[in-house]
């Protein structure tokens, strides 16, 4: 009974100092997106990144985009160009994933 008493305690203790929701809320949102200006854009959680021309990307002129997606503590990751059509839906178009962190990132166009 001791044990699960202590338990208790340090989880109220946890909760109260606000630690727990905020590690909740980090691991649930989006820590960045960019956007390329075409409708098409990049986007980063806490170790992964992806790129994506979506929904909302009618109108960008297609050709061949690739992912730059900056790296914490490691080489930043340059994908490949890929060719998606004009208005393409794709996503994700290309993704990865960093070793410790994924700090930002862009795409890259090759018309």
């Amino acid at each position: 009974m001791k044990i699960k008493r202590v338990i208790a305690i340090g989880a109220m203790a946890l909760a109260a100092s606000g630690v727990a929701s905020t590690v909740a809320a980090s691991t649930a949102s989006a820590d960045g997106v960019t956007y390329d200006g075409v409708g098409c854009y990049v986007q980063w959680f806490n170790t992964y990144g992806k790129n994506a021309c979506g929904a909302a990307s009618e109108g960008h002129p297609g050709g061949n985009i690739a992912l730059y997606l900056q790296c914490d503590t490691q080489t930043d990751y340059q994908g490949p160009y890929t060719y998606i059509g004009a208005n393409a839906k794709v996503d994700p178009i290309d993704d990865f994933e960093c070793t410790f962190a994924a700090t930002g990132g862009h795409n890259m166009w090759n018309r």
